[in-house]
């Protein structure tokens, strides 16, 4: 499992470990595949190493893992791929960004996809009366 530093392609470290992640979860190419909202042949393609997915499917990839090993996985676990090494704490540590939206960003990150949506939603229709407000107020 030393790709990388074999110098071997970081398609098949991938494929290799969506694989050992399948096995280790009793998880499916399909039940990935409807996770990720992608069809079943492009995961077989990643699993096969004749393609890598684009940023979004890996998320779509680490959520799903997550979910189903009851821990975080990461982009770099996932990927081996050293420009993911620092992505998480890149994220929780955006200068300024006060400890509750770490928080914040911490709870949504374990919630599905639906419920994301809603809060999501929520969020915006609470952004727009706020603008709305400001405005009526100036």
């Amino acid at each position: 499992m030393m790709y990388l530093l074999m110098g071997l392609n970081k398609k098949m470290f991938l494929a290799d470990k969506i694989l050992e992640l399948l096995n280790m979860t009793s998880k499916t190419q399909v039940d990935l595949a409807k996770y990720a909202g992608i069809k079943q042949g492009h995961v077989n393609d990643h699993i096969r190493g004749k393609a890598y997915p684009k940023f979004p499917t890996l998320a779509k990839y680490t959520e799903f893992f997550s979910l189903h090993l009851g821990r975080k996985l990461t982009f770099y676990e996932l990927t081996g791929d050293e420009i993911f090494i620092n992505l998480d704490k890149q994220i929780r540590n955006i200068p300024g960004l006060p400890e509750k939206a770490k928080q914040f960003v911490e709870l949504f990150e374990k919630l599905p996809d639906d419920k994301k949506k809603i809060i999501e939603q929520m969020i915006k229709a609470l952004h727009d009366t706020h603008v709305i407000q400001n405005k009526k107020e100036e």
